[in-house]
């Protein structure tokens, strides 16, 4: 009995059950809590509607200083420098737009930017149509006041006189879109035009408030044209339209919102500010707006330089995690601009921005807002410094 005993417990002693088997950190059962969800990359605005297709990085530029002194523009290469450009700058910037998949240009009414952007157009090494949009404003006034290039540009007339002078310069069949002001005497304007197919699309400018928009939309339907666009200030400083009901009333027609100045000349730009008044520019630069108004900006251009270092740090972090994932070394990513913080800002809200464009750097500056968009976090910084109204008297020259 003695020697049973003995030998089942050498028996058990000697049997060793096998390990279970090593489980990974990442398990349930680990030291370490799974992996949270990847976070999807945001490319595309939150808000997209409308039924004018502004291109699919849904963005634009402005050429209204191409060809006009008052702005900066020079005849003389030599000239060139500070805020004045020349022809070839324009070229430059129309070049490397349309290279990179910009290619909606907001052209006024009127001989000198119709001959400019023409210019720009023929002379640069693309062979792709830019989509023109070309927008005027129609006034009875205009009839009998003014000089003869307002007469043209703003009389009852202009929209035939600015469609055909930009099919004149162009050589195109058609322009995209043209916009007309106010709606109700402008409303019968595009019909001959639109009529003989010269128009693709009708859309109107200075209409503002929810009502206002859904009266021009009836009244151009009356006349039978759809209208698929329109024009309004709207910038992360003047914000009205985003509080009188014209972005809503532009989402329930279907009616694409194109932002015009949405860098407010520069107050919403983020980098015309208290501490830098001149924005950047040394050799014999004023600054352009009063301290005052400066000053009560200032909240909204912290904000965007917050908001700056958020996507800055957001992007080195998606750039790292992919990296990992493809098993190579994390790229350099590049630097985020207060002014792409801005337009990125006004394409979140659902509009299409058009910033004025004069030289090949601010074509390179709205280039690289593709690629990312803002997220619901950062939107909510900058709508949190919004001013409730644009600064009176805010320019100095």
């Amino acid at each position: 009995m003695r020697l049973a005993i003995a030998l089942l417990l050498s028996a058990a002693t000697a049997y060793t059950p096998p390990r279970p088997p090593r489980r990974s950190p990442r398990s349930p059962g680990g030291n370490n809590k799974p992996p949270s969800r990847k976070r999807e990359i945001i490319v595309e605005p939150l808000e997209s509607w409308g039924a004018f297709d502004a291109g699919k990085h849904r963005m634009g530029v402005s050429t209204v200083s191409w060809g006009n002194p008052d702005n900066g523009f020079v005849r003389k290469k030599k000239l060139r420098g500070g805020e004045r450009f020349s022809q070839k700058d324009c070229r430059l910037a129309y070049q490397e737009l349309m290279k990179n998949d910009v290619k909606t240009f907001a052209i006024p009414g009127g001989q000198a930017a119709n001959d400019c952007f023409g210019k720009a157009v023929k002379k640069a090494k693309v062979f792709d149509p830019p989509k023109v949009v070309t927008y005027c404003a129609p006034s009875l006034k205009a009839r009998y006041f003014g000089k003869e290039e307002n007469r043209k540009r703003y009389g009852y007339a202009s929209v035939a006189t600015s469609v055909n002078d930009v099919l004149e310069v162009l050589g195109s069949a058609y322009v995209d879109a043209c916009l007309v002001g106010g709606a109700l005497p402008g409303s019968s304007c595009p019909a001959p035009p639109r009529a003989s197919n010269s128009i693709e699309s009708v859309g109107v400018q200075n209409v503002q408030g929810g009502s206002a928009l859904r009266k021009a939309h009836r009244a151009f339907e009356r006349k039978g044209l759809q209208l698929k666009a329109c024009y309004v200030d709207f910038s992360l400083v003047d914000n009205l339209a985003m509080r009188d009901g014209t972005l809503e009333a532009a989402k329930e027609l279907d009616i694409t919102v194109l932002a015009r100045s949405p860098l407010c000349a520069g107050l919403g730009s983020g980098e015309i500010t208290e501490r830098n008044p001149t924005g950047g520019s040394t050799v014999g630069a004023s600054p352009k707006w009063r301290p005052r108004a400066l000053r009560q900006l200032a909240p909204l251009h912290d904000a965007i330089e917050q908001v700056c270092g958020m996507v800055q740090a957001r992007r080195a972090d998606d750039e790292r995690s992919m990296a990992q994932r493809q098993n190579r070394d994390a790229g350099k990513v590049e630097k985020i601009l207060p002014v792409q913080v801005a337009l990125q800002w006004v394409r979140a809200k659902g509009a299409v921005p058009l910033p004025a464009v004069k030289n090949q750097k601010h074509a390179q500056a709205i280039i690289g807002c593709q690629g990312w968009a803002l997220e619901e976090n950062e939107v909510a910084v900058l709508d949190a410094a919004l001013p409730r109204s644009v600064p009176k008297f805010a320019r100095l020259r």
